[in-house]
């Protein structure tokens, strides 16, 4: 499938910044923080002066649901052009080519080669599509999201679910301590299955294990590591400049950057550039704001309680970074994105570390978000994700509570309107959140990584459909868990787990029994 670039529209912004002062804090391992954001627009919470509707009827799999991945199809409220493009990315598989149909009103895609079980499917639609007599179908594009369905398990959730397979040293160098944060799993090779980059917060730099990729869920770590900026922390993964291979952004909490990495044919990441962000980005995720079928990287700014939003204008190119003000969040740390109110255009999860807050900014496109649902969590907040968790249809929101450690669930009320969160209560230092269908039953389970204590763990919990869970299994870390990444490493239809400590630097391998 070819993917088209489409330069993003002039923008009028609120207020030109021309920054040229230095702004001197305390990074959060006490060493000197630098920001200086040179020039950027800013702009506050706004919106156009018009929001288009889409004329889009049904979408299959429907948003947040499970299917098998192996048709896509939209269905129009008229007959559309011949000539379509869809562009499909699969969160651990990479960006999806496959055949585009259309026939009178239904645009079909179907892949040429068989998603991960398991995995979060992303499908864009963008602006440009028209109907047959040359009107636009979705102004702002159209986005949703679905799960490709795991075998069901052949019994509950317990203890045994998950084994131990191998452990490797995730140290930059043997032997030096490196603080290894968390990462993705992502088809570097584009071999069909999933391989690990994983960030080094403390030696600052990102290491690379290959799958072995003969269904024996082992790692290979590669020679070499890759240099980051001061402080990498948060990361995320995508087709930045559509050549199908995927790249890496990485933030930088200490030198104000986030550095990207270019995805190569042979599966290697090679460095590629260095974009400017407020201060201290502590968030990142990547979503696209104008609707070209290419991701934007927007990171949450810890110390300016703001966001930065860098346009991807194609060819590895980003436009000129987009301050967004967001006065009602105390400590922009934690990102996530979603369509939260299912209008077909994607949103932000932002959650502050200062107040708790968990704040829903709505998608209006060509980069204009405005204020949506809010509610409140523990303080000292690190890290959400944005999924259905009730299997209403409707995206929830999964909250890791950092220092407070306290785990939290947001389930929405109706699209758009999030409800009160229900408080988990862990080992104290909930660095991470994450989700996925460990037994195959159609709804997402979800994993803490606890630290900070002598009882520092991994607290799996069972899903029972509704957005209630269970504690069903406690894996003890070496250390410091901070991090676990759900994927199908071995490809037999179930979901394994990626273990990473951050004090012992070590990643722990989990085949699902």
């Amino acid at each position: 499938m070819n993917q088209v670039n489409l330069l993003s529209p002039a923008r009028t912004p609120i207020s030109i910044l021309c920054a040229t002062s230095v702004l001197i804090g305390t990074g959060g391992c006490g060493e000197t923080l630098r920001c200086e954001p040179g020039a950027t627009e800013s702009r506050d919470l706004d919106s156009p002066p018009t929001f288009a509707d889409h004329r889009i009827v049904s979408s299959a799999p429907a948003n947040y649901e499970f299917g098998d991945g192996t048709a896509i199809r939209l269905e129009f409220d008229a007959p559309i052009e011949a000539a379509q493009e869809l562009h499909v990315m699969g969160e651990h598989s990479g960006p999806m080519e496959g055949l585009v149909t259309v026939n009178g009103s239904t645009l079909e895609f179907t892949p040429d080669n068989s998603p991960m079980a398991g995995e979060r499917i992303t499908v864009l639609l963008p602006k440009s599509a028209k109907a047959s007599d040359g009107s636009f179908l979705a102004p702002h594009g159209f986005v949703w999201q679905f799960y490709v369905s795991a075998t069901p398990a052949s019994a509950p959730l317990s203890e045994s679910s998950l084994r131990e397979i191998e452990r490797h040293s995730t140290q930059g160098v043997e032997g030096n301590f490196s603080q290894t944060y968390g990462g993705v799993a992502i088809d570097l090779d584009r071999n069909g299955f999933a391989d690990l980059a994983l960030v080094n917060e403390h030696s600052d730099d990102v290491v690379t294990f290959s799958n072995t990729s003969d269904g024996s869920i082992g790692m290979q770590r590669q020679p070499g590591t890759m240099a980051t900026g001061h402080g990498p922390s948060p990361s995320h993964a995508a087709d930045l400049d559509g050549d199908g291979f995927v790249d890496l952004v990485v933030a930088n909490t200490r030198d104000d950057v986030v550095s990207l990495y270019k995805g190569e044919s042979d599966g290697r990441l090679s460095p590629w550039q260095e974009l400017p962000t407020g201060c201290q980005p502590r968030g990142v995720t990547l979503i696209d704001v104008n609707a070209d079928g290419l991701e934007d990287i927007v990171t949450a700014d810890y110390v300016d309680d703001s966001l930065s939003i860098h346009v991807n204008a194609g060819n590895g190119n980003f436009l000129v970074r987009t301050v967004l003000e967001t006065p009602d969040i105390e400590g922009d740390y934690a990102i996530g994105a979603g369509d939260i109110d299912n209008d077909g255009v994607m949103d932000l999860v932002v959650g502050g570390h200062d107040d708790g807050t968990i704040m829903g900014l709505l998608g209006r496109g060509e980069g204009h978000f405005i204020p949506g649902p809010s509610t409140t969590t523990p303080k000292g907040l690190w890290h959400v994700n944005v999924a259905d968790l009730s299997g209403d249809g409707i995206a929830d929101v999964a909250v890791a509570g950092g220092h407070s450690g306290k785990g939290s669930l947001i389930v929405s009320t109706e699209p758009g309107v999030f409800g009160e969160a229900t408080i988990h209560t862990t080992d104290p230092g909930n660095a991470s959140t994450d989700l996925g269908d460990l037994d195959g039953d159609g709804d997402l389970d979800w994993v803490l990584s606890s630290f900070s204590t002598s009882n520092s763990d991994w607290s799996f919990f069972e899903n029972d459909g509704a957005g209630n869970f269970r504690r069903f299994m406690e894996f003890d870390s070496p250390e410091d868990a901070s991090c676990c990444i759900l994927v199908d490493f071995d490809r037999d239809g179930d979901l394994d787990a990626a273990l990473i400590d951050e004090a012992d630097d070590v990643l722990i391998m989990l085949e699902n029994e």
